[in-house]
């Protein structure tokens, strides 16, 4: 991953958008060891900012190039969530070959026609799709965040956040993606926006 945005080193970037919003912003880089497989020097980027209501909102942006598994590089908008964290739900975009999926039984839907028809979801226990979907300001700002692009999904506990003290052994729900951090003024607004709709409809639950 690319660490400059317009010939600027992306930490600039970021605390110039802390600067201006005035947010916090927290961010370590740590030079990884160098392995026989793995020669070239890498660095450890972690990046979070509370948002500036005082809730538990956060920008999130975690890089690691040598871990193992599904966790190596993500960012978004997140929230700790009170649920078993061995519950898991993704939801992303619905694309047009996914009606040709034949493994298309496995995702799960919520029952309701315009949210289904636009998205796949998928996780380990069915009834919690209902349980935190159920909501329509929920499933407005899911979708909002899907058509930002299309490699952002949203779900819980799809990524690891335990570095940060407030994710450390609990649940998480995120709008995230897993190929880039976002440095889009706007749409880290957008992405702080709709994680605030989706946790003051779920903070009763």
């Amino acid at each position: 991953m690319d660490y400059t945005y317009n010939e600027k080193p992306i930490i600039e970037v970021f605390n110039e958008f802390a600067l201006k919003t005035k947010r916090q912003i927290f961010y370590t880089e740590n030079q990884l060891q160098e392995t026989k497989l793995l020669q070239s020097a890498m660095t450890k980027r972690t990046l979070y900012i509370p948002d500036k209501n005082g809730e538990q909102i956060y920008l999130i942006g975690y890089h690691n190039p040598k871990a193992l598994g599904n966790n190596d590089l993500y960012f978004g908008s997140f929230f700790p969530l009170s649920i078993s964290n061995e519950k898991t739900l993704s939801i992303r975009k619905r694309f047009f070959f996914d009606n040709l999926n034949p493994f298309k039984k496995d995702t799960f839907k919520l029952d309701n026609h315009y949210f289904d028809s636009q998205t796949i979801i998928k996780g380990n226990d069915k009834n919690i799709v209902k349980t935190v979907l159920s909501h329509y300001s929920v499933q407005t700002a899911i979708l909002d965040s899907l058509h930002l692009a299309d490699d952002i999904n949203a779900g819980i506990n799809c990524v690891n956040i335990d570095f940060i003290p407030e994710f450390h052994n609990k649940s998480n729900f995120g709008i995230f993606t897993k190929s880039k951090w976002v440095t889009d003024f706007e749409v880290l607004e957008i992405l702080l926006k709709n994680i605030r709709k989706i946790n003051s409809s779920l903070i009763g639950k």
